[in-house]
């Protein structure tokens, strides 16, 4: 039966034209097509040649015709599958079918190793490893052969083009397709590009340089392009080479899979950026706002992720030899390196001991002064004025004032949290003893959060000068070791602080009313965790101040006896307070960690003019130098000062000084000292005081007390019509 139907295809080869396309001066393939069977003629100068349906190696049904070693110079045909630029598989070994039949030829040795073989295959052969061959249609197809061995050794020349297998010669169509393999080279540019420069770019900017202005529009920028051009690139793959996924390999496989798994991703990534930065601009609620970061930021990882393993993939998919390989590895490895000291930069500095990093950077600044911006001197005063003539959002961090105006937008927690505390001193929401707007738990910021916090800064609040004497010079002033002298109960569960130091003395008088309301860090180690609070320093001593009320016929309780040169803190035990029970704790002569003085204070220049103070708890603390002040001017003539505090406590129990503050009111009347007490029974009172003192115009209104406190006496008296440079949140 074999030898018949080879009879009759022999005699139909005999008498058939078949039809020709050129293909270079080396190779000629011509054809016929008959029923559902194409025959095929290869002529081409060569040791082995080939075509194959497709446009490039990538998933290409491929036949080879390739000279034998032997004495009747046959022709060996190959039906084999190439999955990318190695060596392609045979079909037999992917499980598929060998549908090439030899009709006849072979090759000649002379002149020249001339291949001319027959053969022919269905037009569609059922296995999935063979092209389905569509007559006078446009197809994809690529050539190659090689002249210097009879071995399936790498080609010499390959090409790619388009042809119409036609039934008719006029309807035979031949173009030369010179940009397909500068396809997949732009496809790999494209890709590497993404994801080993905008990609890791963007990443980069948004963990490590949120302090720059400029950074969202550069991470939005770098990934949008980055996105971009992974949909282009990837869609583009898809449709210029449509491959059955059932026909890929391993290396293929698993690069289809990261391509559609990337291209899902960075859609998802767009949208959850696009909502990230709606919810941090315009919502309050910061559980959505954490989750969607959350889910934003591990998103990115994984796509950060997708994009490297793919362009290694790619890279292997092309290329798979040893050095092309460790090329890869190679810039794999300097990407993680600068990953790393990213991170080393970002984390790892806070483990450098802090007095070497400001001996450090006060060594830098004075040699290279441009690149601190924290050398720019401004009060407290200045910076709040300076808000609102040149609209500014500043916010003070102990000796710094930051400027937020274009990173609120950015902060994690949404900025609905930095637009309540613009003006305010944000130390004590950093460390995690106060929450914005007091309806959030306090928060303790990580080291990276100071770190930014730090380049932030736009200027450096002078050290208020001789409000420490220095003993020596041997210590840094931003951390100073005090000793615990004395502890004493001043109320129920408040407590006087006495501290001394051998290399500092506090001043005995505030000899500068910018000096008031300052006050000082305490760090501790509790329990293997590293704890800091923040304490207002007073200057008065609270028993001469008693005994002259004594004196003057107001009866008054006597405070303890401190000495000149030591440092006053009062603070409140808390059952669940990690530090005050620590305090609490401490015995003469333990030693304390502390940094000051610090903060905004009172900005009071003068005693001169209306001010208005609201103090809730040891909030009062800010306060006590002022009235004591009044006290001793009590009997002049020429007073042109006049305050009004109002002070809140729970319960009459809490209250620390009431007899002195009662006796100085009394003694001054309430036109120069007005005192206003408050506890929870009067509570309801305080919305009429507010709206009331905001409607006096006073020079200066002084909010210290609880956030959710000061939040509300910020906001009535800004309603009342009190300019915010006019309102110090302590």
């Amino acid at each position: 039966m074999t030898k018949i139907y080879l009879l009759i295809l022999l005699t139909f080869l005999a008498y058939a034209e078949l039809i020709y396309q050129k293909i270079d001066s080396v190779m000629t393939i011509g054809w016929e097509i008959s029923n559902d069977e194409i025959i095929f003629n290869f002529k081409c100068k060569a040791d082995w040649c080939s075509i194959g349906f497709a446009n490039s190696m990538f998933g290409c049904d491929m036949i080879v015709a390739l000279q034998k070693k032997s004495a009747n110079s046959t022709v060996e045909l190959m039906d084999i599958w190439s999955e990318n630029h190695d060596t392609p598989y045979s079909d037999t070994d992917l499980k598929g079918t060998n549908d090439i039949k030899y009709i006849k030829g072979g090759y000649s040795t002379s002149p020249g190793r001339l291949i001319d073989v027959y053969f022919s295959r269905k037009l569609d052969t059922g296995d999935k490893y063979d092209k389905v061959i569509v007559p006078d249609q446009v197809m994809d197809i690529n050539w190659a052969y090689q002249k210097r061995t009879r071995r399936f050794d790498e080609h010499d020349e390959y090409g790619a083009s388009t042809i119409v297998f036609a039934t008719k010669i006029e309807k035979i169509n031949y173009q030369i397709d010179e940009n397909d393999f500068e396809y997949y080279a732009a496809h790999a540019l494209l890709m590497i590009i993404s994801w080993s420069l905008l990609a890791p770019g963007a990443i980069i900017v948004a963990r490590y340089y949120k302090s720059w202005k400029l950074w969202y529009p550069c991470h939005l920028i770098s990934f949008s392009l980055a996105i971009f051009l992974t949909l282009f690139s990837v869609g583009l793959a898809f449709y210029k080479h449509p491959v059955s996924y059932e026909t890929f390999t391993e290396v293929p496989r698993y690069h289809a899979r990261l391509g559609f798994l990337l291209a899902g991703t960075v859609v998802a990534q767009g949208i959850s950026g696009l909502i990230v930065r709606w919810l941090q601009t315009s919502s309050t609620s910061f559980s959505a706002i954490s989750q969607t970061r959350r889910l934003h930021k591990s998103i990115g990882w994984i796509m950060a992720t997708l994009g490297i393993l793919i362009n290694i993939s790619g890279f292997w998919l092309v290329e798979s030899e040893l050095d092309e390989v460790s090329g890869i590895l190679f810039w794999t490895a300097i990407c993680t390196l600068i990953i790393v000291s990213f991170e080393i930069d970002h984390k790892w500095i806070n483990l450098i001991p802090a007095q070497f990093v400001v001996w450090m950077k006060l060594k830098l600044s004075k040699r290279f002064p441009f690149l601190y911006k924290a050398n720019r001197s401004m009060t407290h005063r200045a910076a709040l004025k300076e808000m609102t003539m040149k609209n500014k959002d500043y916010m003070f961090y102990e000796e710094f004032v930051i400027d937020i105006t274009d990173f609120k937008f950015s902060h994690p927690g949404g900025a609905f949290m930095l637009n309540d505390s613009i003006g305010e001193d944000t130390g004590k929401y950093m460390i995690g003893c106060s929450s914005a707007n007091g309806e959030l738990a306090p928060y303790t910021h990580s080291p990276e959060s100071f770190d930014l916090l730090k380049k932030l800064v736009v200027a450096k609040i002078p050290y208020p000068d001789e409000f420490l004497i220095p003993l020596n010079y041997e210590e840094l002033m931003d951390s100073m070791t005090w000793s615990v002298k004395s502890q004493h109960v001043i109320s129920e569960n408040t407590y006087l602080l006495v501290l001394s130091s051998k290399n500092f003395n506090m001043n005995s008088k505030c000899k500068n009313p910018l000096w008031l309301g300052k006050h000082f860090r305490i760090n501790a180690e509790v329990d293997g965790k590293n704890v800091s609070r923040y304490y207002s320093a007073f200057f008065c001593n609270l028993n001469s101040w008693a005994i002259e009320c004594q004196e003057s016929g107001y009866r008054v309780s006597t405070y303890p006896n401190v000495k000149s040169g030591r440092l006053q803190l009062i603070y409140k035990e808390y059952p669940q307070g990690v530090l005050t029970q620590h305090l609490k704790s401490c015995q003469a002569k333990t030693k304390l960690n502390l940094k000051g003085p610090l903060g905004p204070g009172l900005c009071l220049s003068e005693f001169s003019g209306k001010y208005v103070a609201f103090a809730a708890g040891t909030g009062l603390v800010p306060f006590l130098d002022i009235v004591c002040y009044l006290w001793t001017i009590r009997n002049s003539p020429h007073i042109q000062f006049s305050f009004t505090l109002i002070v809140s406590f729970r319960n009459l129990k809490d209250f620390f000084g009431l007899d002195l503050l009662e006796a100085t009111a009394s003694a001054l009347g309430e036109s120069r000292f007005k005192l206003v007490i408050l506890t929870n029974e009067r509570r309801e009172q305080l919305p009429g005081l507010v709206k009331e003192c905001g409607e006096l115009k006073s020079d200066l209104a002084w909010v210290c007390g609880p956030s959710g406190y000061n939040k509300f006496i910020l906001d009535s008296l800004k309603a009342g019509g009190l300019s915010r440079d006019k309102i110090i949140v302590m």
